[in-house]
Order: structure tokens, then sequence, then C-alpha cells
């Protein structure tokens, strides 16, 4: 049922689907609330911009303060995660007249393309292209907010332009080059050789193997675009 109206999706009770309809950009998969009380919990539809070369940029805004909170989602994820990890920033009216919380879908989620940025640099360049198109003066400061794997590009934001930024905040962000096994003080090369071994085992065994592929196919169902953007970037 709606966790919002209390409604009952089930095919045999009331001869509706037993999963719930889409929402938050989700393709398939069970859901908390059904698309009419999504947009009372979540109202911010998604909006567009076009750069001057033609490129798209989706995003969500809220709030007309002066002060800009520039948002980077993490993975998998869209503009929706960036808009609800600063919503303490717009609970009331009078928070809403202070900031103004920008939250872009990175390149390969939403819809956002992927050719827009494949790598850190290119999508903090997108960013920048967003803030120009929106105009917001060059001259003015934003915070830069970042979430899980919206760091490297949070980072690079930071690193490229320095005079846009007021403030940094990293909320479990990543920061660099992780691999398996590095915290038991593996080598990359000794993880890697681990984890060829690990490989070996779950091919070997029908059951891991078939677990596995339901997984992923599940995966690429449930969040097509993040997907593409997680291999592309691996």
């Amino acid at each position: 049922h709606c966790r919002g109206c209390g409604k009952i999706f089930c095919k045999v009770c009331s001869k509706q689907k037993c999963l719930l309809p889409p929402s938050f950009g989700f393709q398939d998969g069970p859901e908390r609330v059904c698309d009419k009380c999504a947009k009372i919990f979540f109202p911010y539809e998604p909006l567009m911009a076009v750069t001057p070369n033609g490129g798209k940029i989706e995003f969500g805004r809220v709030g007309t303060g002066s002060q800009i909170v520039l948002c980077f989602h993490g993975a998998p994820g869209n503009y929706s995660q960036g808009i609800s990890q600063a919503y303490m920033l717009f609970e009331t009216q009078e928070l809403r007249n202070t900031y103004t919380v920008i939250a872009p879908s990175r390149p390969g989620y939403g819809e956002t393309p992927l050719d827009m940025g494949t790598t850190p640099k290119d999508q903090a360049s997108m960013a920048i292209q967003l803030l120009d198109e929106l105009g917001v003066p060059r001259s003015r400061t934003v915070i830069v907010f970042a979430l899980s794997a919206g760091g490297p590009v949070a980072i690079e934001f930071c690193l490229n332009y320095p005079r846009r930024v007021a403030a940094a905040v990293f909320v479990s962000c990543a920061t660099h080059k992780y691999w398996p096994g590095q915290a038991k003080g593996l080598s990359m090369d000794e993880a890697e050789g681990e984890q060829g071994f690990l490989s070996k085992v779950f091919l070997k065994s029908p059951t891991l193997h078939k677990a596995g592929v339901w997984f992923l196919k599940k995966l690429s169902i449930t969040y097509p675009s993040g997907t593409r953007a997680a291999l592309k970037s691996s």
C-alpha cells in the first residue's frame, strides 16, 4: 500500500498492478508511495537547460535566495537526490528566501546525456555552463554540496574554479581511487590478483553466477541511466 494515501496496490484485491507506479525517476521496482503522493512529498519537477552548443542539462531548483547552493548527487541518482540532500535549506519560507538550491543530474543520470561529461573535470565544467545558462553572475560565489560519488566532481569544481566557491561540504564522498583490499594493506596489483581468484570461484559456482546475473539485470532495469554511467566511469 501507499504510505501516503493508504491505497492498496495489489493485483488480487484491487485489480491493479502489484508494483506501484514508478516515482522519482525509477523505471521499475516496488515503491513506498504512489505517483500522486510522490508529487505531494516531492513536488520538484525536473527542469532542462540548453547550452549554446546544444547540450542538455537536467536540473532541479528550489528557493529564491541570493546564496546559491550547488549540489552534486551520488551514484546512482539524479537531480532529485541533490535536492533531497539539501532539504534543510528550504524547510521554511525564510530559508527559501535565503538560499537557492541548484542540483544538476550528472551526465549519464536522469535526462542529462552522458556526452555532457565523462570525467569529473568535464562534469565540473558542465556545472559552470549550467550556472551561466541560469544567469548566475560569475562574480557570485556558490556553496558546493556533494554526496558520495559526487565528491570527485565537487573537488574538480573547487580546484578549477576557486573564485566561484564560497564553501564546500562533502558528505561521505569518494575522494581518490579505491580498490578492494586497500584497507587490509593490499597493493592494487595484489588486490587484482585476489579479485581474479574470487572471480574464478564465482564463475565456477552456477548458483552464485545465476544470482549475480539476476542482480545485474535487476539493477540495469531499475537504474538504466545510472548503470550505464557507472560502467562508463569504472
